[in-house]
């Protein structure tokens, strides 16, 4: 009779202990969604469509680059349980224009550019206070940062837009030369 009891008993902890189970899916943030460049300025004025005039206004240079995408920055929850510490729950990603020179082009022995989509992709914290996103970086490799650019700081204006300062490469006509710009972008949720 003692053992039926003990047996029950133990089968008893054992479906409550399963069913207690403290691991928790990663809530989805109140910024989380689909972004839009809204402005993109430069400390420095270029020349990225060789024009001839240099603008601090990045979006009035390659203004074509604007117009094929419907988002730009994809803030995003991923929500589901990995034991891995070096997983992340909550990831931001980047897509830029990348400037792609070629001065063998027909007719522009100064050289041609077209832009198209680069993206990169980090883990990041944020806890709603301080109203700043902190980017989990692994090491970065200089290619990497040359061809993507660098996010130096993202901050949360309202849950529906975020500023991020970058660093990244862009080629200027007007020195005919890489520049390393710092670059100031305004993002703006798509609420549909």
């Amino acid at each position: 009779m003692k053992l039926k009891i003990l047996l029950s008993l133990c089968i008893l902890f054992l479906l409550f202990a399963c069913e207690n189970d403290s691991t928790q899916l990663p809530k989805a943030l109140p910024i989380d969604g689909y972004y839009k460049i809204t402005s993109m300025t430069s400390a420095l004025p270029v020349d990225l469509d060789n024009n001839g005039v240099a603008s601090k206004d990045m979006m009035s240079e390659i203004p074509e680059y604007f117009t094929n995408y419907s988002y730009d920055l994809y803030v995003r929850t991923i929500e589901h349980v990995n034991l891995n510490p070096m997983y992340q729950e909550h990831y931001v990603d980047f897509y830029l224009p990348h400037t792609d020179v070629n001065f063998d082009y027909p007719g522009a022995s100064e050289g041609y550019s077209e832009f198209t989509r680069y993206g990169i992709s980090y883990g990041y914290q944020y806890n709603g206070n301080d109203k700043e996103i902190t980017i989990i970086r692994g090491e970065e490799a200089q290619e990497l940062i040359d061809n993507v650019g660098r996010v130096d700081a993202v901050t949360v204006i309202s849950e529906n837009r975020l500023e991020v300062i970058l660093s990244k490469k862009y080629y200027d006509y007007t020195t005919s030369e890489w520049k390393s710009l710092v670059i100031t972008i305004d993002y703006n949720k798509n609420v549909e």
